[in-house]
């Protein structure tokens, strides 16, 4: 329920209610001062309901918080050891229940909480501090460096670019020459160390497209590098390099087969990344900072500080910009599967908070204070939530409503234009009248027709099932001495495809043996280097998954079906075979 607030507070905001949200809660001191990014919704006790898990951050130590809310009441506090930077949710096992784990970077780590409780903590590797900021040091601890001189010369190195300082010397050029000298007498004895500081978070599935499968972390970093960390063994898989430092990260498709990064920078440019390049395949330059990204089918939304949004393709064409009323403070994406909407969420500088599907507006409504952090999703058991942390450390929770239908709003109000013309109706015409006698007259000898037809189409239903029999055309083996049955996935937005093929003896006691797996396609279309796979012994009641990879090598966008034969040495008749309806190959940049 809605807390009540003071009536001073009542008389000095103008709430906007919309017609399409429902007011669930509110609480202006809620102690949550968390931007979009130290945010998450998750199923962290794995009981199907999901709990809203803020990291807060603070310039007080004390106040460094990471909380667990369910529904409105604070259940979890954990102290946090430094400013977090982004939380998320991901999972790092295959143990049953599917719990997720909650990663809170801060620092040059990353902060595992699992089942409310600490579990893990991983460390980025540190790197080598320049010779010459190594020099200055080694000077400052034998005493024979200047306080003015050393940070004159810590100075021109860092305004010069090419090096960059560690966290200490960087410490040591915001003091004055008094509290300098006292920072150097206190640290010049303790060893020199260069951590590497984590900026922004991100995750994506490694191997599986489902929703609760293992993923793979992105970690974005100063030193303008983009980690892969792999979440079972917590190593780091890939390493990307950026030509600046990413602020915002956003990761589709599945590690192991293809996937697809982009990563906004400070220099204001977008730069997308490609299963194989350390590198940027491209980069997608903007005229303003970057507030937030969000993916949008195949394009991306951009939020920039010049007040507008800008869409463009991942091969950096500009599709559309809109323009705000007030200064944009974050974005987040939006996803009602149900109701079969995807969009997003922008909030604004003057109390507003937008909801659009691209261009075109959905929902707008004002909050009691100025909304800087937002996530969409399953709250409890209430599936479309809209959880709003303010600038002043307030908690805002709203539910769509049910019969809610976001349809796209008329800028200007009232009726759309196209509801004020006149529908030309058509006059019943001579051919519509003839047609409604002879239907009325003839009744009895149209449905012996139809009856006729349909006798005709269950024979020849009959015939096709047969002879998908007798060509072994159906999933599960007909052939009692071969007992098998075949399952076949396809993962990947191409060109590059994996193909995953499952077998399983559905005998009770007898293992098959000399078996191998081929397959039947259109070489124009395709190529599968691994075209013949032998299996082993398979033992009844086990599955077994082979795979190998399929390359789109045309150029045009069409797709075909690829058969799977599973065959028997001693036999010029498959057991077995799959038809494989491929997906249409995204295009190559």
């Amino acid at each position: 329920m809605e807390k009540e607030a003071t009536e001073d507070t009542k008389k000095q905001i103008q709430i906007s209610y919309d017609n399409d949200w429902l007011n669930a809660y509110y609480d202006p001191v809620a102690g949550t001062n968390s931007h979009s990014g130290s945010i998450e919704l998750a199923d962290i006790l794995a009981d199907g309901d999901n709990k809203l898990v803020t990291a807060n951050y603070s310039h007080v130590k004390s106040e460094l918080k990471l909380k667990v809310f369910k529904g409105a009441s604070l259940i979890k506090e954990n102290n946090l050891v430094d400013v977090p930077t982004a939380i998320i949710s991901f999972f790092m096992d295959n143990l049953q229940p599917r719990v997720p784990a909650i990663g809170v970077a801060s620092g040059s780590s990353i902060f595992v909480y699992k089942n409310l409780r600490p579990s893990f903590q991983f460390t980025l590797p540190q790197v080598d501090v320049s010779g010459v900021e190594k020099d200055i040091w080694a000077k400052a601890k034998d005493g024979t460096a200047d306080i003015a001189t050393m940070h004159d010369t810590l100075e021109d190195i860092r305004r010069g670019g090419q090096i960059t300082l560690s966290n200490r010397s960087i410490l040591m050029l915001g003091l004055s020459n008094d509290e300098a000298r006292r920072f150097v007498d206190v640290f010049k004895n303790s060893e020199l160390k260069r951590n590497v500081i984590i900026t922004c978070l991100a995750k994506m599935n490694k191997s599986s497209p489902d929703e609760d499968a293992i993923n793979v972390l992105l970690v974005g970093t100063e030193l303008k590098t983009i980690y892969v960390i792999d979440t079972e063994a917590f190593t780091i898989l890939a390493t990307m390099e950026c030509p600046h430092i990413p602020v915002f990260l956003n990761a589709s498709g599945l590690f192991d087969v293809e996937f697809r990064v982009i990563a906004a920078c400070r220099d204001g440019c977008l730069y997308t990344y490609k299963r194989g390049f350390k590198s940027p395949k491209s980069t997608i330059p903007l005229s303003s900072q970057i507030v937030g990204i969000e993916k949008s089918g195949k394009n991306v939304i951009v939020g920039c500080m010049d007040r507008s949004i800008y869409c463009y393709t991942t091969k950096g064409k500009k599709l559309w910009r809109l323009e705000m009323p007030a200064d944009i403070l974050t974005i987040s994406g939006m996803e009602i599967k149900s109701k079969g909407i995807q969009g997003y969420i922008i909030s604004l500088n003057n109390n507003e908070v937008h909801v659009y599907n691209e261009k075109n507006i959905l929902s707008k409504f004002k909050t009691q204070d100025t909304v800087v952090g937002i996530k969409f999703g399953k709250f409890g058991r209430e599936e479309s939530n809209l959880i709003m942390t303010t600038r002043n450390g307030g908690l805002i929770i709203k539910i769509l409503k049910r019969a809610a239908e976001l349809k796209p709003k008329d800028a200007h109000g009232g009726p759309p234009e196209a509801q004020l013309k006149k529908l030309d109706i058509p006059k019943k015409t001579k051919l519509y009248v003839d047609q409604t006698t002879r239907e009325r007259d003839n009744a009895i000898l149209m449905h012996q027709t139809f009856q006729k037809d349909l006798y005709k189409f269950r024979i020849k239903t009959a015939k096709e099932f047969l002879r998908s029999l007798q060509t072994s055309t159906t999933p599960i083996s007909t052939n009692p001495n071969e007992p098998l049955k075949i399952n076949a996935q396809v993962q990947g937005i191409g060109p590059t495809f994996k193909l995953i093929v499952k077998v399983q003896n559905i005998s009770t006691t007898a293992p098959s043996l000399n078996l191998f797996m081929t397959f039947i396609y259109d070489d124009k279309l395709y190529k599968i280097p691994k075209s013949l796979i032998e299996l082993p012994i398979l033992i009844p009641g086990i599955e077994y998954p082979f795979s190998t990879f399929i390359y789109s090598i045309s150029n045009q966008l069409i797709s075909d079906n690829i058969k799977v034969l599973l065959c028997k040495k001693d036999s010029n008749v498959p057991i077995i075979t799959a038809i494989i309806s491929m997906p249409v190959s995204e295009a190559e940049f």
